[in-house]
């Protein structure tokens, strides 16, 4: 398998793709057919590397009995908004309150951490 690197990273480290070899069991588990993007993803809580597999899929049609369909749209000041295919039922979730007390607990976190002199997570600690 070969990816391909972004312009930045191409010059940086003077490489223009990385190859991999893919295992057999690997390789009967993707389907190059509709492959359609490949990424590393590195989980900072977990600390390890995820390999993401991205396919190109069809779109499914909906069969005749299905008679109402929900649409959520997530966001952040308003939570989600949530409306119906047939019906005026419609719903909006406030994301403010949540947004509110998030941002006081990673004050409070900062705060906390300050007195106790620990290094931000995010903060390299050699300069």
């Amino acid at each position: 398998m070969k990816l391909s690197l972004a312009k930045s990273m191409q010059e940086k480290y003077g490489v223009k793709s990385l190859n991999f070899e893919v295992s057999k069991k690997l390789q009967s588990r993707i389907n190059f057919c509709n492959l359609q993007q490949v990424r590393f993803k590195w989980d900072q809580s977990l600390k390890q590397w995820y390999l993401l597999i991205l396919y190109k899929q069809k779109e499914m049609k909906l069969p005749k009995h299905y008679n109402n369909v929900m649409a959520i749209d997530l966001g952040l000041s308003n939570l989600g908004a949530i409306t119906f295919l047939y019906g005026n039922d419609s719903y909006i979730v406030n994301g403010k309150p949540l947004k509110s007390m998030n941002s006081y607990i990673n004050n409070r976190i900062s705060h906390l951490q300050s007195i106790l002199n620990i290094p931000d997570q995010n903060e390299p600690l050699f300069r």
